[in-house]
């Protein structure tokens, strides 16, 4: 780095004292102390990952000790002004985001008994699984007197973590399925299979190598989550799109690995983990009774499978 970065041991050493609650304009998400920096949320809750938001506060007490940070010997001349966001980043939904910038000069830190609170607020249906919460400090502002090369002096310039991350882990109706959203302009696809590995008996079935990308720009996209019947069930457009995924998904694999895919759905004593690309297809034709003897048949019995499901599999 061409500037001071905090040291790695800070965010245990430096112990700043952040206290986070969560809460959602629908439902209470029920927050439940997991273990020390991890929650857990939705569980014995009418909250829904999929169809509530997220609202996360961080507190922020005494946050005297950052003073320091603006010296000779910390990360940021004296005159300028840090920034600090709480960063929310999750593989398993493929998402991250910051909250809106906390900006604290020298004499800002230097009130003893100020307290400052930071608020991120999560949309609906963008987040399953599980997640982390990272207090990151930036540069705001280099100020007039960093002349020091030691100094970080580009404005937003990422300084490294104030304190441990925090995980936190979905037990409501959040799928774990590999879904991806992103902003792909009104005139592309509704939804995309997005495949990245390069063996399927070895990468796992994750976001990192498959996915299904849905586009939130579609004129099409709001219906995917609207207008459900029952909680826990897809609205008829998302199983048409999953559906069609799942066939995709398995054409694709049988047609790279062949027999060796009825091999992995015949064998005996197998359970039905999603552990890698190839496991997970077997899987899925064990699970759907899907048939793989023709593209027609298995785009059919996939639609089948999953109109059928009260609760389908995939989301459990």
């Amino acid at each position: 780095m061409p500037y001071r970065i905090l040291p790695a041991n800070l965010p245990t050493d430096f112990q700043l004292d952040a206290q986070f609650t969560f809460t959602s304009h629908g439902p209470n998400p029920k927050p439940e102390v997991i273990s020390d920096r991890q929650y857990s949320l939705g569980k014995d809750s009418d909250w829904s990952a999929d169809d509530h938001d997220l609202v996360i506060h961080c507190q922020l007490e005494k946050v005297s000790p950052l003073a320091v940070l603006f010296s000779e010997e910390g990360v940021a001349a004296p005159d300028a002004e840090l920034v600090i966001a709480l960063e929310w980043t999750s593989a398993d939904s493929g998402w991250r985001q910051f909250s809106p910038p906390l900006r604290l000069t020298r004499e800002q830190c230097m009130q003893w008994d100020a307290e400052r609170r930071i608020r991120l607020q999560i949309e609906r249906a963008t987040i399953r699984g599980c997640g982390h919460l990272t207090l990151m400090l930036m540069l705001g502002r280099p100020g007039s007197t960093a002349t020091n090369s030691a100094w970080a002096q580009v404005a937003g310039a990422h300084l490294g973590a104030l304190a441990e991350r925090v995980e936190v882990v979905i037990d409501g109706d959040g799928s774990l399925f590999p879904v991806l959203e992103e902003a792909r302009t009104a005139e592309g696809a509704l939804w995309e299979l997005r495949a990245n590995w390069t063996d399927a008996f070895e990468e796992p079935f994750s976001s990192e190598y498959i996915a299904l990308l849905l586009n939130r720009d579609h004129e099409l996209y709001s219906a995917l989550y609207e207008r459900k019947t029952e909680s826990g069930r897809q609205t008829p457009l998302m199983r048409q799109v999953l559906s069609s995924w799942i066939a995709l998904f398995v054409y694709k694999v049988k047609d790279e690995i062949g027999d060796d895919l009825e091999a992995l759905v015949g064998r005996p004593n197998i359970t039905d983990e999603l552990g890698s690309i190839a496991d997970a297809a077997a899987a899925f034709v064990r699970l759907g009774a899907l048939d793989t003897t023709s593209p027609e048949k298995l785009f059919a019995s996939a639609q089948c499978w999953l109109d059928r499901c009260v609760e389908p599999e995939i989301e459990q």
